[in-house]
């Protein structure tokens, strides 16, 4: 069922299960100025959603989706009173349906960049990826735009299809590949979200099941177009001794000690394999070489934990917020 209150002056959707005498109500409101969520019980008034036009809400959200008015197109398009009507029928969660309908309405509608990232020792993997399932299905959308992203070359060039960026094709230069990469993304395209993806995540051996590509797919299809900074790792809980194991581990020499000062200064990040950016980040990223050369320098080119060390510098929530 579907009520609506008036919330600190704002009108709020109340979604809840059982019956209006049951203690299993669940309030949603989300504040669209600050992107405060609250979730309460114990409703005291209901006005039914028979009486609603549930169009004209403003500040509408079922679970965290905002209802905007190109979503109500869309569901409006699929005949929404039958959803509606199905879900009542069969005691469905409403908040699961209509995360499917939002879903499905994200891919096939937001302008997506999707930069693979490989290189040409990388071609043989480039190519399985080319033959996943996935690949073929997603490639045929209009609205999504695949680049495969090379550095290395003499000077930057796109054509068909691949990114050639005019910088050292290394790992320990990778921060720079990547900021260049979403720099030149970010002022030569019209887009809603960017998504960097690692070839070598189609048969990458690996016991992690957030390293698979399964997964991957998995999330694509269900939460990487939620938020402004999202992935498929998150790392958590970094020290100056992890990063010091893992450079020593690839010969590398590091100095974190420099840039986060204190360890409870190094910020949580999405891992390289895959992550997501809306556009405002990527401008972020573009405003901010200078982290992804001093990350080069200073971090063995740490290209994702530079992502994360940018943004938080920038004031963008992790998915802890």
């Amino acid at each position: 069922m579907i009520f609506l209150k008036k919330c600190k002056g704002r009108e709020t959707l109340f979604l809840y299960s059982g019956n209006k005498n049951s203690v299993n109500e669940i309030i949603s409101y989300r504040d669209l100025n600050n992107h405060y969520f609250a979730i309460g019980a114990e409703l005291k008034k209901y006005i039914k959603f028979k009486k609603l036009n549930i169009w004209n809400i403003p500040n509408l959200f079922i679970g965290n989706i905002w209802i905007s008015k190109e979503f109500q197109e869309y569901i409006s398009s699929l005949n929404y009173r039958d959803i509606i009507k199905k879900i009542d029928k069969n005691n469905f969660n409403l908040r699961i349906e209509i995360s499917k309908l939002y879903r499905s309405y994200i891919l096939k509608n937001k302008k997506i960049i999707l930069c693979i990232y490989t290189c040409e020792k990388d071609r043989e993997k480039l190519n399985l990826l080319k033959k996943s399932n996935w690949y073929s299905h997603y490639s045929k959308y209009r609205n999504i735009k695949f680049i495969e992203v090379y550095a290395g070359n003499n000077i930057l060039s796109f054509e068909n299809k691949k990114l050639l960026l005019n910088t050292e094709e290394s790992y320990s230069n990778l921060s720079m590949k990547t900021y260049h990469m979403i720099d030149f993304v970010y002022k030569n395209f019209d887009f809603d979200y960017f998504m960097k993806l690692d070839c070598g995540i189609i048969n990458r051996p690996t016991k992690i099941r957030q390293f698979t590509f399964n997964n991957f797919v998995n999330n694509f299809e269900n939460k990487l177009f939620y938020r402004e900074y999202d992935g498929v790792l998150n790392v958590e809980n970094h020290t100056f001794k992890s990063i010091h194991g893992w450079a020593n581990g690839k010969g590398f020499f590091v100095d974190p000690e420099s840039i986060f000062i204190k360890e409870n200064n190094i910020p949580d990040f999405w891992g390289g394999n895959c992550y997501v950016l809306d556009k405002n980040n990527c401008g972020i990223i573009s405003n901010n070489k200078q982290n992804f050369q001093l990350f080069k320098d200073k971090m063995a080119g740490c290209e994702d934990l530079c992502v994360g060390y940018t943004l938080k510098q920038n004031g963008v929530i992790n998915w802890k917020s």
